[in-house]
């Protein structure tokens, strides 16, 4: 498995080049998870404090 850590998604060609020369693969071969409360916008912060 390799990974692909972006804080900028594939906002531009340079990262979305970079994707494509690390799987070795097209994008319609991809599998690609988005995690959209990665950059830590939540003030309650219960779910991090009782893991």
């Amino acid at each position: 498995m390799k990974l692909l850590l972006t804080s900028a998604g594939l906002s531009n060609e340079l990262i979305s080049s970079s994707l494509l020369k690390l799987a070795e693969k097209s994008f319609s071969g991809l599998r690609v998870a988005f995690i959209a409360n990665a950059a830590d916008n939540y003030a309650d912060k219960w779910f991090v404090e009782n893991f």
